[in-house]
């Protein structure tokens, strides 16, 4: 059976892949972002990825945040996200792109341009039907700066409409100004996104509720019943959900053992860390690694 990677990084994108050597890929499916790539698994994405759903719906997980995509939605992953893969319809169809880090960094975007932080707090955004039309242009004359292989400029062509499309993106964003409609509740989302930033930071050393909400400087029952209100899942249940797809990801894209893993968790024993997955994941790490 062909490997599934768990890891998604341009080290390990076949070399036939298109336009690969130049350190991005462009493709279309109703699959996954590449033919390489499972959905069956959560994955961490050593590259950034831009895609645009075109039929059916799907949800999905970007680092701990559920998401809807439906037609009309943009998605942008950024840099070192765990993406997992919730549910998708039979007809489930996106076009994407993927770049590596070092691609993105030499893009000549302007010195202001602060689109990848609304991209953090926002990945998907819905847009109009003009504006998706326009998407799908720039994406085609991408398609078809990379087809002709014969171009001597093909790469800085393709580059350069790569960037005219993550600059159309931005002007997206500013003109969705994307808020909540109270101040109450984007004080709250706010709060979520907080939380969830530190928690993909110290999951593997802090298990502890209150640790994040003395980072916060806000006491834990308000932390709590925010986490409550805007997500519907209480604080525990976001922690352990962390450093289970932690886990995952670690048992399908490493060769580490358990006990190698357990210790990188900072569980005290492999033990202890085989009863917490099998209590969560519903399986042991062993069968997990092994299916």
């Amino acid at each position: 059976m062909e490997k599934k990677l768990s890891i998604v990084s341009f080290d390990e994108v076949p070399e036939s892949e298109t336009l690969a050597s130049y350190r991005y890929v462009i493709t279309n499916t109703s699959e996954s972002p590449a033919p390489y790539l499972s959905y069956e698994y959560p994955f961490l994405l050593k590259g950034m990825l831009f895609g645009i759903c075109l039929k059916g719906e799907s949800r999905l997980n970007i680092d701990l945040k559920e998401y809807a995509l439906k037609p009309n939605t943009i998605f942008t992953v950024l840099p070192n996200r765990i993406v997992e893969l919730l549910e998708k319809s039979d007809d489930y169809f996106v076009e994407v792109l993927f770049f590596s880090v070092d691609f993105m960094n030499n893009l000549p975007l302007p010195k202001d341009f602060d689109v990848f932080n609304k991209m953090k707090h926002h990945p998907c955004l819905e847009v109009s039907d003009e504006n998706m039309k326009e998407l799908i242009e720039y994406h085609s004359f991408i398609a078809q700066a990379c087809n002709k292989e014969k171009h001597i400029y093909r790469k800085e062509v393709a580059k350069s409409l790569l960037c005219a499309l993550i600059a159309l993106i931005g002007s997206f964003y500013v003109e969705e100004e994307i808020r909540i409609n109270t101040k109450a509740n984007s004080r709250g989302e706010e709060i979520v996104s907080e939380f969830s930033d530190l928690l993909m930071q110290y999951h593997r050393q802090e298990r502890n509720a209150l640790f994040y909400a003395d980072k916060m400087c806000m006491t834990i029952q308000y932390l709590s019943r925010t986490l409550k209100k805007i997500t519907g899942k209480s604080i525990n249940y976001w922690i352990n959900e962390a450093v289970i797809l932690d886990a995952k990801v670690l048992l399908k894209s490493s060769n580490m053992t358990v006990l190698q893993i357990s210790e990188e968790l900072n569980f005290p024993n492999p033990s202890f860390f085989g009863r917490f997955f099998k209590q969560y994941a519903g399986v042991t790490p062993l069968k997990y690694r092994g299916s």
